[in-house]
């Protein structure tokens, strides 16, 4: 602070104020793209992998325990039993619009079956996940597929 002739002279906190009225708006923006989250993220995050394994990912169903299980069975027999599909391969058949769509319920497969759950995320992490399912192309065999996923349930019990 500089006095002359009885005014106060605030320079530096004027250029403090100058500065954070510039950058602010980009505080704004900067967690949406410091905090920029992968499709196994976003995956992870809204618990895709409760019906859903990815095997090229490690990405393992999960499995509950027998006595959460036995409290659900009714539900289970009501609804028909719960497959666990691996969605390794989906790149190979789907691109990421189809993707999209399908978790939106907008789009059917070829059974007539649309996605049980409709997409509960932002617009852009449906975005992230739809593309990133887009790109898992690993064909694997069905029988080791199968395999895995029998060994993943006998461990949880």
């Amino acid at each position: 602070m500089i006095r002359r002739k009885g005014k106060v002279m605030t320079y530096g906190r004027n250029i403090c104020l100058r500065l954070f009225f510039i950058f602010f708006p980009f505080l704004l923006l900067l967690p949406r793209y410091v905090i920029a989250q992968s499709g196994k993220d976003v995956f992870l995050k809204y618990k895709c992998n409760k019906c859903h394994a990815i095997k090229s990912q490690d990405i393992e169903p999960i499995v509950k325990k027998e006595k959460e299980e036995e409290e659900e069975e009714e539900e289970k027999e009501e609804k028909g039993k719960k497959k666990i599909t691996d969605l390794s391969g989906v790149g190979l058949k789907r691109d990421a619009n189809w993707i999209k769509a399908f978790l939106l319920k907008k789009e059917r497969t070829e059974e007539g079956k649309k996605h049980k759950p409709k997409w509960k995320g932002t617009d852009d992490e449906l975005k992230i996940v739809s593309e990133w399912l887009a790109q898992q192309k690993v064909k694997l065999d069905e029988k080791e597929v199968q395999k895995w996923l029998e060994e993943i349930m006998k461990k949880a019990k």
